[in-house]
């Protein structure tokens, strides 16, 4: 699975929050590719019922190493002012 891309990550991420219960369609519980002050994007911001973003779950290559998947989404977390990546 080393090989594994992006959108197929994506792809399991999706499947993943829907069967926990998340809409994806609303366009305000999840928020993709979602610009942050930065100017960087974070792939998926999970918001609580009064919008306000949560975590910030990363979809990444297989290939990707650990620590730099790590570095990537506490910088996300960060930015939004997150307790969870």
């Amino acid at each position: 699975m080393s090989d594994t891309t992006e959108a197929f990550a994506r792809v399991l991420i999706d499947a993943l929050l829907v069967d926990a219960g998340w809409d994806l369609a609303d366009g305000s519980s999840v928020l993709f590719e979602h610009a942050l002050p930065d100017g960087t994007q974070a792939d998926y911001v999970l918001c609580d019922r009064q919008g306000r973003p949560m975590a910030a779950p990363e979809a990444m290559r297989a290939s990707i190493d650990s620590i730099t998947a790590q570095d990537q989404g506490r910088h996300y977390a960060e930015q939004l002012g997150v307790p969870w990546v």
